[in-house]
C-alpha cells in the first residue's frame, strides 16, 4: 500500500482522535470496528508517524487516510448470508445526546466472529469543520471514525448517517445535502453488510 506524506501536512501532531471516535472505538460496547490492546495516545502517535495520504471524503471538509492494520483490529462488520441472517438485531439509537434516535441494526457480539480487518479506514475531518460542530481538536484533522476494510477503499456511508448529515448540525450532521444516487449504493452495500455490537 502507497505510504507517502501529504503535502499539506503541519507539524508533528497533525491528525487527532476525536471524542466522539475516541468514546466509540476504544469502546468494547461500540457497534463496529475496536480498537484493542493499545492506549488512544499511542495509537494517535501511530498513526502520525505513518505518514498517510490522505483521500477525498464526501465533502471537502472530509478526507479518508487508509493504513495498514498493525493492531490486530476486527472488521466491525459481517456480511449477512442465509445462516446467519436471523440473529440480526434492531433498535433506536442515538450517538449523542443532542441527536435524534435514529433505526440501526446489528448483529449482537459473541452471534458471529468477526476477521481481523486487513485495513483500517480513518476517516477525517478538518478542524475547522470540528470548530464549527463545536469540536475543537489540536490537530490538523481529527478522526471521526474508524472503519475497517478489506482493501484500501472506501465503504459507503450508511445511509442512516447520510439522513442524518442532510438534517443538518442541529441534529448531529454534517449539513451536506442528500446525493440520491451515493444513497442508493450505500443501501445496495448495507442490504449485504451488518455492523457488530
Amino acid at each position: 500500500m502507497e505510504k507517502i506524506a501529504n503535502s499539506n501536512r503541519i507539524g508533528i501532531m497533525s491528525i487527532s482522535l476525536t471524542d466522539f471516535a475516541l468514546g466509540r472505538h476504544f469502546s468494547p460496547d461500540f457497534a463496529g470496528t475496536k480498537i484493542a490492546g493499545i492506549f488512544p495516545p499511542q495509537f494517535e502517535r501511530e498513526v502520525n508517524n505513518l505518514l498517510p495520504k490522505l483521500w477525498p471524503g464526501y465533502a471537502p471538509f472530509c478526507k479518508h487516510a487508509f493504513v495498514e492494520n498493525t493492531w490486530g483490529a476486527l472488521a466491525g462488520v459481517v456480511e449477512i448470508t442465509s445462516e446467519n441472517e436471523h440473529l440480526l438485531r434492531t433498535e433506536y439509537v442515538s450517538r449523542r445526546m443532542t441527536e435524534l434516535p435514529v433505526l440501526t441494526r446489528h448483529f449482537p457480539r459473541g452471534s458471529v466472529q468477526p476477521e481481523v480487518a486487513p485495513y483500517l479506514d480513518l476517516i477525517l475531518y478538518s478542524a475547522e469543520q470540528l470548530h464549527s460542530e463545536g469540536v475543537n481538536i489540536s490537530g490538523e484533522w481529527g478522526i471521526v471514525s474508524i472503519n475497517s476494510c478489506t482493501e484500501p477503499l472506501e465503504a459507503p456511508i450508511g445511509p442512516t448517517t447520510m439522513l442524518r448529515n442532510a438534517l443538518g448540525k442541529e441534529q448531529g450532521g454534517s449539513g451536506v445535502e442528500l446525493d440520491e444516487a451515493a444513497y442508493l449504493t450505500s443501501v445496495h452495500y448495507w442490504t449485504r453488510w451488518a455492523t457488530v455490537k
